[in-house]
């Protein structure tokens, strides 16, 4: 039998990324500090499973430098020919990539 965890890690690991990614935009947070203080993670609950002692429960939080590649990943994604691609988002990890690319001009 597989854990809970590992049902989620298999079949939902996109969707947690997806969610955190949207959540992290809709907050305006867009660097590491800013999703360690204000983003705490997902919870998954499983219903038809969950009991009193937890069973039935996965939470985690995806690493900042895994939604960072993620975001990068989607922003890089070509659409079809003819869909626009309505708009330029702000990234998530724009804010601290600046700061990087600042910091190496001062030096």
């Amino acid at each position: 039998p597989t854990t809970v965890a590992a049902d989620v890690e298999a079949n939902y690991r996109e969707q947690i990324r997806i969610y955190t990614l949207a959540l992290c935009r809709a907050a305006g947070i867009r660097d590491r500090d800013d999703y360690g203080k204000r983003f705490g993670g997902f919870v998954y609950v499983y219903l038809r499973d969950f009991r009193a002692d937890g069973h039935g429960l996965c939470a985690g939080r995806v690493p900042w430098e895994e939604l960072v590649d993620f975001e990068q990943k989607m922003l890089a994604y070509k659409p079809a020919p003819g869909d626009d691609g309505a708009g330029e988002p702000t990234s998530v990890g724009e804010d601290e990539a600046s700061e990087e690319n600042e910091r190496e001009e001062e030096s």
